[in-house]
This record gives structure tokens, sequence and C-alpha cells, in this order.
């Protein structure tokens, strides 16, 4: 039962990925506590019994009330369902069948939604205006956000330097916000962002510092949802990009809709006139760096003071580079020592260009980002990808694609079945050397799909979406389940050994086998409580609906379990074994 149960939690250790980072630890932990128990089991366990037990005997020891009640309860529920097997089964059939019904009605997403305690909102203003506008833009964010009593603090960041990992321009802002505890974060947010929406020049989205990351790291972008549209002419890119934005925008549960990327801003060209380069005798790499240590700079030294190195960089002030007749007249040296106009070898103009021009693997990308509210992901992305299916021809050589924590979660999903229906037949195989027998340990299997029921009536009930959670809920569930089915068919086969017919090992197994797994499935369902009860708290966000989906299934393959395994077993376990009783044998 123990190797059941190992097998299951196997496949967590193979899962690439996101998901694999996060739930190995998880099923790590899982198995060392399991094998200990083991461990425990067979050893102090055994002792303890010989010390604390040797003065009681059958004849002494007395069940507990409760427990007399049970027993007397389901000998008679047990009786009945042995009289009627075919209501038995017709009932555990249509359970599962309704069980199945309710799944495509089930939202999807990769994680849950976290509740991390504080907000990273983004603010993008129109590129090209200075540090001081924008500065001014987070101060009205800022400020905005301070009216709300459950805000404790703000800090902002604006820009990113030219070098960093991650640039951003001066008109982009990062805001953390720390939130006061126990509060309603989706009401918050949404007030949020009723009021920051008159705030002009700027596009909002609100996040949380983990769930951001993850989101950049899973597609690119901060955001849920990532449209990219892949084509070489950046005109075209643009004018796609706003087709998506419009087409998107509508869908309900879409909020934070941006394409500040494909805004265009005045950018400075200096055209080389090359014929004039050849007839002055100057080449277009002297050139080149000409015009960049004027207008970047070029470094003449450093000054050390204090331990402390910084560097001396000349170049022309703002005002000598503001306006097209001041930058034609510029000086340019040649390597002769020639002095000459900029506008003698170059041609000086203003133009709009893109603010950004961004690849992936090499091609030219247009992005719209938005966040999704509400906790079905993947059925607002169906939902988006629809409308932008209806609103959008594209030309050839362009294409359109989904990116975010849908794409994480499909990916994930497929790779848990995979390795799920691995784990499923190393569990046949496992079970057929204990039993012997295809059929007992189809029987013990039944426990699967009874346990099935109750982890998708928990999801019902809760927050109606299956994450990657949810899923390891589930196969965590499946070992349980398994486990109370080797229970009692070992059982049945150990009384069938001493010479019982398969009816009365089956009453009688049964009985003695209903303590163990009662107090298996209720230790566990009452540890399991406390991580339901905290599904909201901060931290929690993964283990609540994972405990939801094991208590729900834990409810439903222990009652099942207790009366559809025996009249299973009465049907079709057993074949092949003599029912007379060894006495009887001789005569």
């Amino acid at each position: 039962a123990t190797l059941i149960i190992v097998l299951v939690f196997i496949p967590l250790f193979f899962l690439p990925g996101m998901e694999g980072r996060l739930l190995q630890p998880l099923g790590f932990a899982y198995l060392v506590a399991l094998v200990s128990s083991l461990i425990v089991s067979v050893t102090v366990t055994p002792a303890m019994a010989y010390l604390l037990l040797s003065g009681t005997s059958s004849e002494t020891a007395r069940e507990p009330w409760l427990m007399r009640k049970l027993v007397a309860r389901y000998e008679r529920d047990l009786a009945a369902a042995l009289r009627s097997p075919r209501t038995v089964m017709l009932t555990s059939i249509t359970l599962l069948l309704i069980a199945l019904a309710m799944i495509p009605f089930v939202g999807r997403s990769f994680l849950p939604p976290f509740n991390e305690g504080s907000l990273t909102i983004s603010v993008v203003s129109p590129p090209g205006i200075t540090l001081e506008e924008s500065d001014v833009v987070g101060r009205q964010v800022e400020e905005a956000l301070l009216t709300f009593p459950e805000v404790v603090s703000t800090s902002r960041r604006t820009g990113r330097a030219e070098k960093d990992e991650h640039v951003q321009g001066v008109n982009a802002s990062e805001l953390e916000v720390v939130l006061r505890k126990d509060i309603d974060k989706d009401r918050l947010v949404s007030d949020m962002r009723d009021v920051v929406s008159m705030i002009p020049g700027a596009n909002i989205s609100f996040g949380q510092p983990i769930s951001h990351r993850i989101d950049h790291m899973i597609s690119g972008s901060k955001s849920n949802l990532a449209v990219k549209v892949f084509g070489p002419d950046l005109a075209v890119l643009r004018n796609l990009t706003r087709q998506v934005e419009e087409a998107i925008t509508p869908v309900p549960g879409i909020v934070d809709v941006s394409n500040q990327e494909q805004a265009s801003v005045p950018q400075l060209l200096i055209e080389f006139d090359r014929p004039a380069l050849a007839r002055l005798e100057m080449d277009a790499a002297e050139l080149s760096r000409v015009v960049e240590a004027a207008f970047q700079g070029t470094e003449v030294g450093e000054i050390i003071e204090d331990g402390i190195v910084s560097r001396v960089v000349l170049r022309f002030p703002e005002r000598l580079r503001a306006h097209r007749d001041q930058l034609e007249e510029l000086p340019v040296i040649t390597k002769s020592g020639r002095l000459l106009r900029l506008g003698d070898v170059a041609r000086v103009r203003f133009d709009l260009g893109p603010s950004m021009i961004r690849r992936e693997n090499v091609q030219r990308i247009g992005m719209v980002t938005a966040n999704i509210e509400g906790v079905d992901l993947n059925g607002t992305v169906e939902a988006a990808r629809a409308a932008v299916a209806r609103a959008i021809t594209l030309p050839q050589g362009y294409r359109v694609t989904f990116g975010g924590q849908f794409e994480e979660g499909a990916r994930s999903a497929r790779n848990i079945a995979i390795l799920a229906a691995l784990s499923l037949i190393a569990m046949y195989g496992v079970l057929f050397v204990a039993f012997k027998s295809h059929r007992e340990t189809m029987i013990v299997l039944v426990n699967l799909p009874l346990a099935l029921i109750g982890g998708v009536f928990a999801i019902m009930i809760g927050d109606r979406v299956l994450s990657i959670a949810s899923f390891v809920g589930l196969i965590t569930l499946f070992g349980i389940a398994t486990r109370n089915g080797v229970l009692l068919v070992t059982r049945y086969q150990d009384l069938m050994r001493e010479g019982l017919s398969v009816l009365e090992a089956v009453r009688k197994g049964s009985l003695e086998r209903l303590a163990p797994v009662v107090m298996t499935a209720l230790t566990a369902g009452l540890a399991l409580v406390p991580l339901v009860l905290a599904g909201g708290e901060p931290g929690n966000e993964i283990q609540s609906p994972m405990g939801r989906v094991i208590l729900g299934g834990l409810i439903t393959s222990t009652l099942l379990n207790l009366i559809l395994v025996p009249v299973l077993f009465v049907k079709w376990g057993g074949r092949g074994r003599n029912d007379v009783p060894p006495a009887k044998r001789g005569e």
C-alpha cells in the first residue's frame, strides 16, 4: 500500500519547468514523511503495542461506543448492499457520470490566484516624455492609491538603467503597494482600477510581486496574457496590434489592456551623404565615431575621490542639439585635421519612429498585454482568441500567438497526464504481483473513479477552477484511495485462505477493516481541514485547493469503497479458489 502512494508521487519529480520547481519539494517532503511513518509502523508501533497492550485480550478489550455504533450501522448497510448489488453499481456509475459531466463546466488555470499581501502596479506613460513629467504621473498614482485605508505604504521606481537586465525608459514606473491584512483584495483592486483610470496619460496594470515575476518568466510580459503578432513590417504590425487591442478589450474578464510599445516617438535622424564623404576623403565609420562622441559623449578621463572612481565624459550641451539648423553647424574634424560642418557630410532631420522594436526568435513582433480578472484563465483566453479570429484578417507572412500562464498550464496538464498514465500502469503491475489476479487488481483500482467523484464535487463547490494544485490533489487522492482498497482485498484473501467462503470473507473482512479505513480517512481529513479553511491566507494558495480536492475525494471514496468494493469482490473476486472450508474438503 505504501509503494502505491510512492508510485503516485514519482511523476512530480519528472515535471519540467515552473510546475516542477514548485511541486518537487512538496513531493519530496511527502515521500520522506511516508517512508518515515512506514519505518515507525513496523518497528516502534509493534514495540509500543507489546509494552502497553500486553495485559489486554480480545475478551477484555472493548471498542468505543462510537465504533460499535458505526459497526452496527455498517453491518446493516453492507448486508443491504450485498442483497442489491445492481443498485449499488448503478448508483456509483451515476455519480461518476455526473462528475464527468461537470468537468466541461470547470475553469482551468495554471496556478490558483495568489494573495500575497501586496501589489505590483505598472504605470506606463507615452514614450518620449521626460523624467520630470513621468515623475508627476507616478506621484498622482501614488496619491490616488494612498486614499484607500487598506493601503499601508507605496514605493516607486521610475525607469531602469540602460544596461539593466530589464531595461525600461523613464516613461515606465513600477509601484510596490503594501496592503493591510484581512481585506477583500479583489474588490479593492477593482476600486483602485476605477480611481486610477481617471489619471490622464497613464496606462496602468495591476499585479502581485510573485505572480508578476512568474508571468514575466513564462511569456516575457508582466501580465497574465500576452498576444503576440509576428511579421516583418513595423507599420503593419502597429496596425494589427491596434486591431488586437480593440478586439480583446470588450471580452469579459479582460482588464489592463496595454499596447504602449507600438506608440511612435520623435526621433533625430542623421543620414550620411556618402558621395560627400568620398569627395571629402572621410569614411562612414569615422563620421559615426564623431557623431557618437557629440551626442553620446566620449570618455576623456577619470576622477578618483575617496577611493571612488568616476568617469569623465565630454559631449555637446543639450542646447546645441535641440534645433536642426544648429545640428547641421556642429563641427566635424577629419583624421587629417580638416574642420567641416555636419551639414556638409550628412542630412539632419526629425521624424517619428517606433518606441521599441521587439523580437522573439529573431522575428519582429508586436505585443498587446492584458490581465484577466477572475479565476477561469483558460475560458477567458479562449473567448479572447475567438474575438481576435473574428475581427482580424492576417496578411500573408503574419501570425498571432497567445502566451501566458494558460499556455504553461496546458503544457503542465499534458505532462502530468502522461506521467500519471505511466504511474497507473506501474500501480497495476504492483497490485497484480501482490494479488496474482487481474480481477482483484481491477477491483482495487475502482477506487480511482470513486475518488474522482468527490474531487470534482469539491472543485465545483469551491472556486470551480482546475489548477496544477488541484491536479496534485487528485494524484495524492488516488494513492490514498487505492490504499483503502488494498486494505480490504488483502483481508478478504487472508480470510479465504483460512477457509471462509467468498461471502463470509467479505462480510467479516469488511467489518474488521472498517476501523482502519475510517481512521485513515478521518485522520487525513482532519489534517486537511485547516488548509481548506485558511484558503484566503497568504502563502496557502496552492495548498488550499489541493486540500479541498483531497478532502472531497476522501469522503466519496471512503463511503463508496466500503460498499462497492465488497459488492464487486463477491461478484467477481475470489474466482478460482475453493470456497469450501478445509474441514469439509475431505468429506
